[in-house]
């Protein structure tokens, strides 16, 4: 959770993912996930969409009653159990949130084109038979995006709400290399299948279960809860965050945003940890140009350009930047190695006792939160 901004909410949305979680790539090749966690679907899906929810809605339930001035939750007088959501049995809404999520997976929304539509008329549906007003918000022909608003007072505040986003578009499907059909969200020995499954239909119906839950426990809110579902994410085109935010500002404005990132880690069908994305990197973009004699094969040049260019290519493909740990993977790293979990780092020793074997030893998603990264 984050103080956002226009230009905040519009890079959470859109920047590069690879702070504070698992990358898709260690979520392949990780043993115990592949055992418990993400693969091509959901397995144990009811369990992890009652962990979302439970999450979700625990974190939306402080963010909305904090004072005003609070920047840190108040340790609570009547804390509930560590197994027992805010909100109760989720049992129920668990059930709702797994027919939404494979009628969500049902409607192709391959970007290109999106056709995001009609997953937004299929959200429209749910928040109105469940009493709570929502919005179609037009981006282009074909294209919409829903907002939907649980006011605490008649006069909003901006600058206080809290705003639940993930979008509703998909990447494409090699029909080939799947072995169910990707749009007909088959649940198989304890997994479902689908695109979209991970990214994003399953947090698209986690908030759409958070909001749901909001409304059915008519929870007392001291600031505005928005729910919005967006498209073309995965292009960020001419229907994405950016023209949503140019054209409907005022429909969306908010102080904090939950969005896409951050993983329910499970082994052996036990949560270890959820970790949730609070930062991002970025990426910078280099260009390298060699200057040089031109000249013919038959006479070669020693300061041939093309040369030149290519070892400078090779230095930055063998560069190894140092450990530099951010305050936010400090902690992060921290926390895991007290609890006992720094294998789930992918790295296979604590960085903060042997940061250069950290570097030497991590793989690809594990360095990018310990170090900068270049890719030639």
């Amino acid at each position: 959770m984050t103080p956002i901004g226009r230009k905040t909410l519009l890079s959470s949305t859109l920047g590069p993912r690879q702070v504070g979680r698992f990358s898709r790539a260690e979520r392949s090749t990780k043993k115990l996930e592949k055992r418990d966690g993400f693969v091509n679907g959901l397995r144990g899906m009811p369990r992890l969409l009652l962990h979302a929810i439970a999450v979700f809605f625990t974190a939306a339930v402080l963010l909305a009653t904090l004072p005003a001035t609070a920047q840190v939750a108040p340790p609570p007088t009547n804390a509930l159990p560590a197994n027992q959501s805010p909100l109760g049995d989720l049992t129920s809404l668990t059930g709702d949130a797994k027919v939404w999520l494979q009628d969500l997976i049902k409607i192709n929304t391959t970007n290109p084109p999106g056709n995001e539509q009609l997953a937004a008329k299929y959200i429209l549906a749910v928040l109105q038979k469940e009493g709570i007003a929502a919005e179609e918000l037009p981006v282009t022909a074909g294209r919409t995006s829903v907002v939907a608003r649980l006011r605490s007072s008649a006069v909003a505040d901006p600058s206080r709400a809290l705003i639940l986003v993930a979008h509703m578009d998909v990447v494409g499907v090699e029909r080939a290399k799947w072995t169910v059909d990707p749009f007909a969200a088959t649940v198989k020995d304890g997994y479902l299948y689908g695109r979209g499954a991970i990214d994003n239909k399953a947090m698209l119906a986690a908030n759409l279960a958070t909001f749901v839950a909001l409304k059915r426990a008519n929870a007392r809110l001291n600031r505005d809860v928005i729910f919005l579902a967006t498209d073309d994410e995965e292009q960020g085109g001419d229907a994405s965050i950016k023209i949503l935010i140019a054209k409907y500002w005022d429909k969306i404005a908010a102080g904090f945003a939950l969005n896409e990132g951050g993983n329910v880690v499970l082994a052996n069908g036990k949560v270890q940890y959820v970790a949730v994305q609070a930062s991002e990197k970025v990426s910078v973009n280099v260009g390298v140009v060699a200057h040089g004699t031109s000249g013919h094969a038959s006479m070669p040049t020693k300061d041939n350009p093309v040369v030149h260019l290519s070892a400078a290519i090779a230095k930055i493909g063998g560069y190894v930047a140092p450990v530099h740990f951010t305050a936010i993977v400090r902690r992060y790293v921290a926390r895991l190695a007290d609890a006992g979990l720094a294998v789930f780092l992918l790295i296979g020793v604590n960085p903060l006792r042997s940061a250069k074997s950290a570097a030497a030893r991590c793989r690809p998603g594990s360095c990018a939160r310990l170090a900068n990264t270049t890719v030639a």
